[in-house]
């Protein structure tokens, strides 16, 4: 599991972005699996979520070297708990937060989403809102070629 995510990494910027989604996994677990992605990458985010039966749990973790390019990841997995629903917040370096709607998890995830969210906590930062933009537009045209694929 953490090899295929690993491999479905973002890069925006500098920073490695990882966003994903699991049901019923316990926050402990989301932890550990942002703490593997750390240790392997110095400038790196995570944000993960986690659907239970009526509710979802979003943990967002930043290494040192995100957090010194403007990364707060309180203040993200507050923003995209909002797209579900909820709230909360936290650390710049660790954070947690829930939602209530399931439904909304993906995009509240989606690399559009989180790079809109991101782009306010980023504005030191011109080349990453380019690079994130450039990863939109990119993710974007791939669903739009998949949807156009499939009908």
């Amino acid at each position: 599991m953490i090899n295929d995510l690993m491999a479905s990494i973002k890069t925006i910027g500098d920073v490695k972005v990882l966003c994903a989604e699991f049901e019923n996994m316990a926050v402990e677990d989301m932890r550990g699996i942002g703490d593997k992605v750390r240790d392997k990458f110095p400038c790196s985010l995570v944000v993960l979520a986690s659907k239970g039966d009526d509710k979802v749990t979003f943990v967002s973790m930043a290494t040192k070297e995100a957090i010194a390019k403007g990364i707060h990841a309180g203040n993200i997995v507050k923003q995209v708990a909002a797209v579900a629903g909820g709230g909360g917040g936290g650390r710049p370096d660790s954070a947690q937060a829930g939602g209530k709607l399931l439904d909304k998890v993906d995009n509240a995830l989606s690399i559009n989403e989180l790079s809109s969210t991101c782009y306010s906590f980023f504005s030191a930062s011109a080349g990453f809102v380019r690079a994130a933009r450039r990863v939109c537009q990119r993710t974007v045209a791939v669903e739009m070629n998949n949807e156009t694929a499939m009908a």
